[in-house]
């Protein structure tokens, strides 16, 4: 008959520009209903690595570089001293030039130890594992923190946060805004002697909340997951490293 319709037809799928991108009417749990579109999502990026203790392990966005404590002041102060006094020697060459020599180049190598040595030495020894990446709102959340030796450790806290940056104009220049959306200590641990066979590690268990902002990348606007791992050491200065994680809503 003219202008019947066939029963048995379906309505063709929307592409996903139009659909909302986070629907993928995938199958599974909630991660795997997200893997056919994952590639597609406007996610920041996220660096991983094969884990030892859980099968992802997150690596940290930047080279850290921490704070200009009062040690490593001293350091600089020393060094620009003794760097002044190699200058003047060098009219006249002797000992006095191998001494300056000698303390300008111990004092510069404590200057760059306090600045960036110990935090490169503490993100090469510390770890974050998950038991998959990403994360997905409303899902328990598995996430495992090692740590190597030799070291002692007055405090070691680990916060996962979730923050809003925004991009905008001010003028004829580009402004940056950042504030903190919502955030949980996951870990806090007091007095720790790791040894260095041993090492030291802890899982944690836990839940992310189904009503948080998930992750978000644009030209201007960025909801940015991470787990902060804050480390403060017996000895030395503190220690904050960022690890990146990608959330996605709820399936």
């Amino acid at each position: 008959m003219k202008g019947a319709r066939r029963s048995g037809a379906e309505p063709a799928a929307p592409p996903l520009a139009v659909r909302d991108p986070y629907r993928s009417g995938g199958q599974g749990g909630p991660l795997d209903r997200y893997r056919q579109v994952l590639d597609r999502l406007p996610l920041p990026a996220a660096r991983t690595a094969a884990g030892a203790h859980l099968p992802v392990r997150l690596l940290h966005d930047t080279d850290p570089v921490g704070p200009v404590s009062h040690r490593a002041q001293v350091a600089i102060f020393i060094a620009a001293f003794s760097l002044w006094g190699l200058a003047v020697s060098l009219e006249r060459p002797g000992r006095t030039s191998v001494l300056a020599a000698l303390v300008f180049a111990l004092s510069a190598w404590m200057a760059w130890w306090f600045l960036v040595g110990h935090l490169r030495r503490a993100s090469r020894d510390l770890s974050i594992e998950l038991a998959e990446e990403p994360l997905v709102l409303g899902a328990p959340l598995r996430v495992c923190l090692a740590l190597r030796g030799p070291r002692r450790v007055r405090r070691v806290r680990v916060t996962l946060v979730c923050e809003e940056r925004v991009q905008f104009q001010h003028g004829s220049d580009t402004a940056s805004d950042a504030h903190r959306l919502w955030e949980r200590v996951l870990l806090l641990v007091e007095g720790l002697d790791i040894e260095r066979a041993r090492g030291w590690y802890q899982e944690v268990m836990a839940h992310l909340p189904e009503q948080a902002t998930h992750s978000f990348k644009s030209a201007s606007n960025e909801i940015r997951w991470a787990f902060l791992v804050d480390i403060q050491a017996e000895r030395g200065s503190r220690v904050t490293l960022s690890y990146p994680v990608r959330v996605l809503p709820p399936a």
